[in-house]
């Protein structure tokens, strides 16, 4: 049970961090996109 509890904290932790990341990244992509969707 430890285990388990401590394995599906860590992979709530890595997902909130891995979003915050992606969340930044998608915006970046997202203008580029513009860009170039506009030209």
């Amino acid at each position: 049970m430890n285990f388990n509890k401590l394995f599906v904290f860590v992979a709530l932790a890595l997902a909130v961090c891995i979003g915050q990341s992606e969340a930044g990244w998608l915006k970046k992509i997202g203008k580029k996109i513009e860009r170039v969707g506009q030209h």
